[in-house]
């Protein structure tokens, strides 16, 4: 593909599920900052040592509303994918 062909559109979803993946792993760990101190007080205030998939769901339910999640900007920009990056004479000069 040079850089004039325009990109597949498996190439283009590829790309732009690869650039956030640093945001869904930002978004899981809010949820489970969020979650996890309500799951361990219902645990506590209910004398359980664990809880059953049903009862965690429960907790979650219960407390979902006041779950609230930071939107990143910029997620739909991305840099085009180059077969030559910026960077190539850097690293051609290392090995070379």
């Amino acid at each position: 593909m040079s850089l004039m062909e325009p990109m597949s559109q498996e190439a283009h979803s590829a790309r732009i599920s690869h650039m956030c993946i640093p945001s869904a792993a930002s978004i899981f760990r809010a949820v489970v900052n969020h979650f996890n101190p309500k799951v361990e007080s219902w645990r506590t205030v209910n004398h359980l040592s664990s809880l059953t998939e049903e009862q965690v769901l429960e907790v979650v339910k219960a407390n979902y509303d006041t779950l609230t999640l930071k939107m990143h900007e910029s997620l739909d920009q991305y840099e085009r994918y180059s077969e030559s990056p910026k960077h190539t004479s850097f690293f051609l000069k290392m090995v070379g």
